[in-house]
């Protein structure tokens, strides 16, 4: 749990300094995704067992410079894998965006946060007179750290609200998900969404 204070409050010091910062435009960022529980050396995973997920956000400029943009990324997203779990995510990112040629967009984004994990079946206990019972699904927390890497194609790069579509590429990790044998969890997504600004741009 001390840990897990540790990540809320630097993530509320980051974004409290974006937010200070943040002279432009702030987009609503949607997306839906398929997760895998594998490295991002077998992305074939996703494709093959899809769990589903959404992720929701928005992210603070750090720049005014429209080519290179450095971005406080702010994040709500949840997993659903089949018969094993639900993943709340809460997570904040550094994000950095090279524009090409006034559409085409790459960015790299590293980032940490806190995910909550709710089991997808019951959960037993025995109780004192040797017969079991069902315990109560209040989850656990545990501690994510995320690395990401996107492609973007904007719509109509000219108007004070441009549309970006985009896929992602993220491999997250949670932890400590089994001390016992795998203190570790490796995941790998795919995020396919829109980014709209909020406001009108500024530059």
């Amino acid at each position: 749990m001390i840990k897990c204070r540790i990540i809320a409050l630097t993530l509320l010091g980051l974004l409290t300094a974006a937010m200070a910062k943040a002279q432009q435009q702030r987009p609503l960022s949607i997306a839906v995704l398929a997760n895998a529980t594998a490295l991002p050396t077998r992305t074939g995973e996703i494709f093959r067992s899809v769990h589903p997920g959404l992720a929701v956000g928005t992210a603070f400029r750090y720049n005014q410079n429209p080519v290179n943009q450095l971005s406080q990324t702010l994040k709500v997203g949840y997993v659903y894998h089949q018969f094993v779990q639900h993943s709340v995510q809460v997570y904040s990112e550094l994000e950095y965006k090279r524009l090409i040629r006034q559409r085409v967009s790459l960015a790299g984004a590293l980032g940490a946060g806190y995910v909550h994990i709710f089991s997808a079946t019951q959960v037993f206990r025995r109780n004192e007179n040797g017969g079991y019972e069902e315990k109560p699904n209040w989850g656990r927390p545990q501690v994510m750290g995320t690395l990401a890497l996107g492609l973007g194609y904007l719509l109509n790069p000219t108007s004070d609200k441009p549309l970006e579509i985009f896929a992602r590429y993220q491999f997250w990790v949670e932890a400590p998900f089994v001390r016992q044998y795998v203190p570790v969890l490796p995941n790998t997504a795919l995020h396919l969404g829109l980014n709209y600004p909020l406001f009108k741009r500024n530059n």
